[in-house]
């Protein structure tokens, strides 16, 4: 290397998200084995990526992680809360899908509550805010070729799912670094939902 030349750090893809705990997941992974024999054409996201995103950042240069950090600290002033997932849908629609998501059903004020506070926080370190409505939900499949999706829908309703409640205690701050076998993704930051109780 030249003298006086630097390495270019190579830029993180962050997102903020809910993790979701191991029986959680296994819910999830059973009704994903459920429906995946319906319908081909559909890459169905492996039990351990599932999570619920909050907001999206994007491709995130190296000293803008702690201002990041920084921002979201004020994210644990919100309280820990319950949550649950029911019914299948998806975007844009049942007849042309695109995305396979799983709705949250208990607990959706909370959550949008939690995003509005996060899209604020993040629009003050220069992220702009989510021009959609926020639609809480979690993606379980992408559809990687349009095709006849009937048989999918019927397995739908064959098959209720509608979770058990599911304790959303902790914000984290990922780095997802994407391979061809599949997203690896790294915790940078946790952010532990304690309310007020520290406050006098």
């Amino acid at each position: 290397m030249c003298e006086g030349a630097r390495a270019k750090s190579v830029p993180k893809r962050l997102f903020i998200a809910l993790p979701l705990p191991a029986p959680a997941k296994a819910e999830l992974n059973s009704l994903v084995h459920a429906l995946k024999r319906s319908a081909a054409g559909i890459r169905w996201v492996r039990p351990e990526h599932v999570h619920v995103t909050l907001k999206f950042l994007g491709d995130v240069e190296e000293d803008r992680i702690d201002p990041i950090i920084q921002a979201l600290a004020p994210i644990s002033q919100h309280s820990s809360f319950w949550f649950n997932l029911a019914t299948v849908g998806a975007f844009p629609d049942r007849e042309s899908p695109r995305v396979i998501w799983t709705g949250i059903k208990k607990g959706c004020d909370e959550v949008v509550s939690l995003v509005g506070s996060v899209e604020s926080s993040m629009e003050g370190v220069g992220f702009p805010r989510e021009k959609r409505p926020y639609s809480p939900h979690i993606t379980i499949g992408r559809v990687k070729e349009p095709g006849d999706f009937s048989a999918l829908w019927q397995q739908v309703s064959a098959t209720p799912f509608d979770s058990n409640q599911i304790d959303a205690h902790e914000v984290l701050l990922i780095h997802s670094t994407l391979t061809k076998t599949g997203p690896i993704y790294t915790e940078l930051e946790s952010f532990s939902l304690r309310g007020l109780e520290n406050k006098t």
